[in-house]
């Protein structure tokens, strides 16, 4: 199961070099869409086969959002990448913990498979809906 982990490292330069040419926002679209994927996957096929495609999918998803992001958040400030990029990546350990947490808790209190995948396409949305508001208002803006 380890090797599932090579999607996120085959994205990473694709991920990059895309949001290089058409910016963030864009990249960012495209990893929602495809955890979004993993969601419905994980929550409609219930199986190994199943589980592996969500999570390959909820892997390369995930790794398109964190670069598009760091490369939103490094050119904040090019003179303090290493700051910046200690606490970004603290905060998305934090809120991987935080989301851990959640299924973990919802799974011992209800045992709810489809409630966890329900939950965690939520959290995708909401992450999303921050992502719209700051393409608008934030550093994504025009790009």
């Amino acid at each position: 199961m380890a090797a599932l982990g090579l999607m996120g490292i085959l994205c990473a330069p694709l991920a990059g070099s895309f949001s290089d040419r058409q910016g963030p926002f864009r990249m960012v679209v495209f990893g929602v869409i495809l955890m979004l994927l993993a969601w419905a996957v994980f929550w409609g096929w219930n199986s190994m086969p199943g589980m592996v495609v969500g999570i390959l999918l909820l892997d390369a998803g995930e790794q398109c959002v964190l670069i598009a992001n760091q490369h939103t958040i490094y050119s904040l400030r090019p003179d303090a990448r290493n700051r910046l990029n200690t606490l970004f990546m603290c905060v998305m350990f934090i809120g991987g913990a935080c989301g851990s947490l959640t299924a973990t808790w919802l799974w011992e209190t209800i045992h709810s498979w489809p409630l966890i995948s329900s939950t965690g396409a939520g959290l995708v949305i909401m992450g999303m809906w921050i992502a719209i508001r700051r393409k608008y208002s934030g550093p994504y803006s025009g790009t």
